[in-house]
């Protein structure tokens, strides 16, 4: 091995992992272990995947592809191991994916040789395009999705919901694939706080159903802190040199979605939602003001609540703010309560909150980073992290133009520092030698500030 492990196989810097086997099976379920062969492995999960993909490429001097008659039914089996120094046991993961693409192949005439990239899917997800589901639903949405991930896609690997369901609701599934099922319920699923539930599976493979009161919430707590280390200071190869570098940040990209405008479209702020009852023929209108937004449960910590509109800015003669500008984004529901005249369909129970589903939507990427660290399988889709960013500004001249009077020893961006979430995770691993570099590329996001915007709305 290189020189990132000890004798016994123990990692000393982070990134530094060893891919145990890659056995491709064939539609005759005849295994080739193709590790030595495969240039890049990347595995990614995301809030908004329910299931994980894989993608890695061959470099075929074999003839693999001819030989091991590659015809689109193949699976392949991953286990990547990761003992970092000092740790006692070694993390070990499996994986099984179905292999569903094959979107690039490059034969080089001049060296004989070909390479090839394939793209898969876990077996639950797999499956669900070849099954159909029709049937009638009446328990929560939590034991309604958990029946379907765990009988009808025949999932083992774990399910687990976060967060209190208020939404209830009954019908019928029409015939459809059961993840088509599930993101039905999922969308029409809210929170105590009316917030949004999102349906994903992890590193760990397992499938989670979780709120994003939930994530944003003290239970949830942050899993580290990461900073941009402008020197390693700990000796090479020791467990405090590990720990610094795990807690690098190394790079360091954003997307702003401050943009009101675009926030007021898609009702963050206000909203007219109408909805139009066929059974008693009755019309119902609902505004929506953003001032009525429970908003104690979020990432920021900022006072009067993480408000993140000012109530200083206002539009048109009559001078109204955002919140106040309900013809920014409209809803249309069509009702039927005559359904289940003692309980709700799906419609009747979006209606009671459809204003802070999209409102919450709208306001979980007000902050979006995409930072790389390096590799760490328990760092997932949903966890909490914590980043500190230096001001952007020497922090002698700061004190100066401050007139020293500056509480902040620590020189951090208040404004853009904090808690957030993980929304998606890629980890990528590339050959180095006989071993591999593990990283990780973060997209995370933060819904409100930690700066104060002044009084109330």
């Amino acid at each position: 091995m290189s020189g990132s492990f000890t004798n016994d196989l123990s990692s000393v810097v982070p990134d530094a992992v060893i891919i145990e086997k890659m056995e491709l099976r064939n539609h005759k379920d005849i295994v080739k272990d193709i590790k030595d062969q495969v240039s890049n492995l990347v595995i990614q999960e995301s809030l908004y995947l329910p299931a994980l993909i894989c993608e890695f490429t061959i470099i075929d001097k074999v003839n693999l592809f001819e030989d091991h008659q590659f015809i689109g039914q193949e699976k392949i089996d991953i286990e990547i191991h990761k003992k970092p120094i000092g740790a006692d046991d070694t993390q070990i993961f499996t994986f099984t994916f179905f292999i569903t693409e094959y979107p690039a192949y490059q034969k080089n005439l001049d060296k004989d040789q070909q390479s090839y990239m394939l793209r898969g899917t876990t077996p639950f997800a797999y499956l669900s395009k070849f099954k159909k589901i029709s049937r009638s639903y009446r328990e929560a949405t939590g034991l309604e999705v958990q029946r379907l991930v765990n009988v009808d896609l025949e999932h083992e690997d774990g399910f687990v919901v976060n967060g209190i369901e208020s939404s209830e609701f009954r019908g019928v599934f029409t015939i459809q694939e059961p993840l088509s099922a599930i993101e039905f319920m999922r969308k029409n699923t809210y929170d105590e706080n009316g917030a949004p539930f999102f349906f994903y599976q992890t590193f760990d493979k397992q499938v989670n159903f979780s709120s994003l009161s939930y994530l944003l919430g003290d239970t949830n707590t942050s899993f580290n802190t990461y900073r941009n280390q402008k020197s390693f200071k700990n000796t090479p190869q020791t467990v405090e040199d590990y720990k610094q570098r795990a807690k690098n940040l190394i790079d360091i990209s954003s997307t702003l979605n401050l943009s009101k405008l675009f926030q007021a479209m898609e009702g963050a702020y206000a909203s007219r939602n109408m909805m139009l009852d066929y059974a008693t023929k009755t019309f119902t209108e609902k505004i929506y003001n953003y001032a009525a937004l429970d908003t104690t449960n979020t990432l920021g910590t900022g006072p009067y609540g993480s408000k993140v509109l000012s109530p200083y800015r206002s539009l048109g003669n009559d001078f109204n703010t955002l919140n106040n500008l309900p013809d920014a984004h409209q809803e249309f529901l069509s009702l039927n309560s005559g359904a289940y005249p003692t309980l709700k369909n799906y419609t009747q129970s979006l209606s009671d909150n459809i204003e802070k589903l999209n409102a919450y939507h709208s306001l979980f990427s007000t902050f979006s980073h995409e930072i790389e660290l390096m590799g760490d399988f328990y760092l997932n889709a949903g966890k909490k992290i914590t980043i500190e960013l230096p001001k952007s500004i020497d922090e002698e001249i700061y004190k100066k133009w401050k007139g020293g009077d500056v509480n902040n020893l620590t020189h951090t961006d208040e404004h853009m520092s904090g808690d957030y979430v993980i929304v998606s995770a890629i980890h990528t691993f590339e050959r180095r030698d006989r071993d591999f570099s593990h990283m990780v590329s973060l997209e995370i996001n933060k819904d409100s500030f930690n700066i104060d915007l002044g009084a109330r709305l």
